[in-house]
This record gives C-alpha cells, structure tokens and sequence, in this order.
C-alpha cells in the first residue's frame, strides 16, 4: 500500500511549508492595514493561459468592476 503523500515530506519540506505560510500570513496582514474593501483572489503560477480555471479567473475579474492588479 501507498503511503500518503503527507507522509512522504522530508524534513527540509516541512520548512518549505512554513515558509509559504508565513508569506500568505505578511500578505493578509498587509491588505488588512490597506483600510478598504477588497477581494484577494490567489492563484497559481504554474496555470496556463490554455487552462479552463485561468479564463474563469479573468471572468471573475473582468465582471467585479473592480480596479485589478495581478502580481507574479
């Protein structure tokens, strides 16, 4: 039997994780100090402009009315 993929972690990817949280964590704190309303949609890098979830992103953007800014 397969073991989970949780459990399949090496030490330096636990760290790697923690990271990553850390940054999400800095990001919300920093729109939350901005003081107006907004939406935060996170996406991922590794979508191609070919793929069905990155149309459904721009929709979602283009139909809010919202000022955009997309970031790498």
């Amino acid at each position: 039997m397969d073991q989970p993929e949780i459990d399949q972690l090496q030490h330096r990817d636990s760290w790697r994780l923690w990271r990553i949280m850390a940054e999400i964590v800095e990001g919300f704190e920093v729109l939350g100090e901005l003081g107006v309303p907004l939406v935060t949609v996170f996406g991922s890098a590794r979508l191609g402009s070919e793929s069905p979830y990155y149309g459904q992103a721009l929709l979602l953007g283009r139909g809010s009315g919202w000022p955009r800014r997309a970031t790498g």
